[in-house]
């Protein structure tokens, strides 16, 4: 049986690639219907979905007409550390957010430098426009995952008589968590210049996956804005012995 044609199999991956990516549309469409339910946090997460929305738009613009888009996805990994850590600033209770200003500042100056001068010196003449930021996808990575973290443990100090799978917030950390745990290896290994196709082919489907699962649980969170939280613990009846 002969190999399937590398530019069917390219074809059929990135037919799959922008189904994911389309996926992004439900949250969106959801989020601005509730609009005026939103606290400030899921309003910064809506101006996230929003942000990747443009973003990818732009960036298979960019492919298309100019055979080059890295600057965008560069963008992108800036954008995300300042939509979502406003997410947590809005949310944690925490004396530590307030340094969440500085460290968003301090992680755009470090992927400058990984843009301009770590880059340089790895890649000698070809700067980091040209090539993928694989320190900044680290950084902001733990960064996130740190944070979240820190939300997590805020909901362990606060429990309440709530379920946590109908908190908004709760939901999209769970989202979030599984999505930058789940995409860090699959980053590093598409900015890797030695990638080969077959290696390609396994890594679209997955982060196609992690996608979908994102952007649904994204959309459940912004559908769950408003609605009557069920309690775990419903109050005791009275005893007739009082």
């Amino acid at each position: 049986m002969p190999a399937p044609d590398s530019d069917v199999i390219t074809r059929i991956i990135h037919g799959v690639y922008y189904v994911g990516q389309c996926s992004i549309l439900a949250p969106v469409f959801i989020g601005f219907r509730r609009w005026h339910l939103l606290s400030s946090g899921m309003r910064a997460m809506l101006y996230c979905c929003l942000m990747w929305t443009v973003m990818s738009i732009v960036g298979e613009f960019c492919r298309h007409a100019f055979n080059y888009n890295v600057i965008v996805w560069q963008l992108v990994d800036v954008m995300e550390m300042w939509f979502i850590g406003g997410v947590y600033y809005y949310t944690l209770q925490f004396r530590f957010r307030r340094y969440f200003p500085l460290i968003g500042v301090l992680y755009t100056l470090f992927a400058l430098v990984d843009m301009f001068v770590i880059n340089d010196v790895l890649h000698g003449m070809q700067n980091g426009l040209f090539t993928g930021n694989n320190y900044t996808l680290v950084v902001k990575h733990i960064l996130l995952v740190t944070i979240i973290l820190l939300y997590f443990e805020q909901s362990l100090r606060h429990l309440r008589n709530v379920a946590l799978e109908r908190d908004p917030v709760f939901v999209i950390s769970v989202a979030l968590l599984v999505f930058y745990a789940g995409t860090l290896v699959l980053f590093l290994v598409r900015n890797n210049e030695s990638i080969t196709l077959k290696s390609y082919v396994l890594t679209i489907p997955v982060l196609t996956v992690l996608n979908f699962l994102l952007n649904s649980t994204l959309a459940w969170a912004f559908w769950l804005v408003g609605k009557k939280q069920k309690k775990v613990l419903e109050p005791a009846p009275p005893s007739h012995f009082a």
